[in-house]
Formats: C-alpha cells, structure tokens, sequence
C-alpha cells in the first residue's frame, strides 16, 4: 500500500496486480491536526495536568477526559469501489459504512459559527449527496486543504465529474460574508426555490412592476418583530410601572418599538429616478434621487449584528462619494441583492 504523509494525517492507496487503484484510505491522526509524535506529547501534556487540576478540583475531571479522548481519537475513511466507511481508534464513537452506488457526489461546506467574544470560527465539512437527495456529512475539520483534497481525491476514484472542483479552493478561502456580496449567482440559487410573489421571512419584500416603474416594499416585521413586541412591552411596563417616573425612557422604547414592528420602508424606482420613504411612523418626508447623481445600487453590511446574525443595508452610491440609505437593517441579504439588482436593471446601471 503507498502512504503519504502530511502533517496531522495520512492517504494511503492500495493498488491491484495490474497497478489499477483498489482502494483510497485517509488516516486522520487526530481532530487538532499534529501527527503522531506530537499526538503523544499533546496527551502526556493533558494527563499531567489533568492529574494535577483534578487532585485539587475534582470537577476538572470528566473536561480533562472528554479533550483527552477527542484528542486519542483518530479516524479513518476508506474509499472503495463498493462502499464509503469511516471507523474511529475509539469504540465509543460509532462506526459509518455507506454504498458508493447511492451517492451522487461530493461537497465541501464552509461552516462559519460565533463565539460568545464575537470571533468567527471557520471549519469545513465534506458532505455526502445522495441520489435520493438525502445528504450526509463525512468529515468535519478546520483544516481546509485536507477536506479540499479528500473531495477531489475520492470524486476522482470514483470517477463523479464535478466541475465545481476547480475553483473550490478559491471559494472556500472566501468568507460567507463576502460570498453573499459578491457571488453573481448565488441569487438566482439560493431563491430558485423561495416564492416570492408574497413577503415572507425568506423573502420580506413585497415587489410590483410594470413598464414604467419598480415598487418595492419592505417589511420589517418579519426580521425585527420579536424585538421590536419585546421594546414595546418594556416600554409599556417602564413607563407605567414606575408611574411616569421613567417616562423618558420608557416612552421612547415603546415609540422604537413600535417602528420595527408597524413601519415599512419604501422604494419606488423609475428609469430617470428613485424615490425612497419609512412610513408611517417616521419623521422624515419622501426623498428623491435623480438617475444622473445615482452610480450604483448595492448591499453593504451594516456592522450590526442582532444574535450575532449580521444585518445589511440597500444603498445608493453617488456621483460625489456618499452613500444614501435606501432600506436598512435587513437580514436576508441574498433577497435585498435580488432587490438591488431589479432597481440598478430599471434605472438601467450595472449590477455590483
């Protein structure tokens, strides 16, 4: 069998007579990535410590034995023309076998998560499609060349033609973020399947056309509505609960409240102008912009974030630099691109 070695893991092919490849193994030494030397030293590191920290603190012991037993832990999956398996050194974790007849082909996901200090953590999952459209993850890890290449490696022994494979790396080395921005298909992908005819979480937008105009309409209510009943009862229950003492600030929690829940946000696109408007509870009058001080319409961040989900503002960039609100706070930032691109196609300017 002819082995290579990386670090933190090992691919192995087992040939036939003829030199034909049998079968494809990936060896994963352990889920931190160090091969087996170090392996051994991360282990005497966490048993000494933990030996020490449990001798004085008695409830360090089942964290110390669960890193400990992910860290002995190693996995291997094994390819072959018959069946996909992945057995682990541990007994406790359970022992995948698939048939490779009912798998359709392979992907690799770039899963984003929060932590409590806001930092984003970045793994990569190979997942499994099943030709009955079921599918199911093969192997999870923050090293992203190793699940890169065991897509590419087991889709070539396989012989599944995906053409997807030559700009993967690239895309996986993009954020989530920037992907939703920038990606030119990811609209028509995402919402093939969504009906948008009606306003819905999926979709908040209510949108009319017609030769001479594009309406579009957005419904807070369907992002912010938790927040906005949760301002409204705080509101109520400050103000009059401290019997007007805390008024000041009651009131105008109920009246924020109120907004989030009940106001829509208006765009009216024309092929010479745009209008824009948030009724009804709002003191700014209607605002129009004229097609010749308009370069561009697009999505940018907002850089707030409401449970650590990120919210995205429809803007228009003009000639001289600014950039004017047009919808703000939106969560769904592949329809608020669906609806940029409509207006910039109506006013006649280039999708960004």
């Amino acid at each position: 069998m002819e082995k290579q070695s990386v670090k933190g893991y090992e691919i192995a092919q087992k040939k036939s007579l003829s030199g034909d490849i049998e079968e494809i193994q990936f060896k994963i030494h352990s889920t931190i990535g160090v091969n087996p030397k170090q392996k051994k030293i991360v282990l005497g590191l966490i048993a000494f410590f933990g030996i020490i920290f449990s001798f004085f603190f008695a409830f360090f012991i089942p964290f110390f034995l669960i890193v400990f037993v992910l860290v002995l832990n190693a996995q291997t999956i094994t390819v072959n023309k018959k069946s996909l398996e992945i057995k682990n050194s541990i007994p406790v974790f359970p022992k995948t076998n698939m048939n490779i007849e009912n798998i359709d082909h392979f992907e690799v996901k770039r899963i984003e998560t929060r932590n409590k200090e806001g930092k984003t953590m970045v793994t990569f999952q190979l997942v499994a499609f099943f030709k009955d459209h079921t599918n199911k993850k093969i192997y999870n890890s923050p090293n992203m060349e190793l699940v890169d290449k065991m897509d590419k490696i087991i889709e070539n022994f396989l012989k599944i033609t995906d053409e997807t494979n030559e700009k993967q790396l690239d895309q996986l080395s993009t954020s989530n973020l920037e992907r939703d921005l920038k990606d030119e298909h990811i609209v028509e992908e995402t919402l093939g399947n969504i009906d948008t005819s009606i306003p819905s979480k999926d979709y908040p937008f209510s949108l009319k056309s017609d030769l001479i105009s594009v309406k579009v309409t957005y419904f807070s209510k369907f992002n912010q509505k938790s927040l906005g009943l949760f301002l409204i009862i705080f509101g109520l229950v400050f103000s009059i609960g401290s019997v007007g003492l805390f008024s000041p600030i009651g009131i105008p929690l109920f009246i924020w409240g109120l907004k989030k829940t009940l106001n829509k946000q208006y765009v009216l696109a024309y092929s010479n102008k745009l209008t824009y408007v948030t009724k009804p509870i709002s003191l700014k009058k209607e605002k129009e912009l004229l097609k010749s001080e308009i370069k561009s319409i697009e999505v940018i961040p907002s850089n707030v974030r409401t449970n650590g989900v990120m919210s995205f503002h429809l803007v228009a960039n003009t000639n001289e630099g600014k950039k004017i609100k047009l919808i703000s706070h939106v969560f769904n930032v592949i329809a608020l691109r669906d609806i940029a691109n409509k207006i910039n196609n109506r006013l006649g300017l280039d999708n960004t």
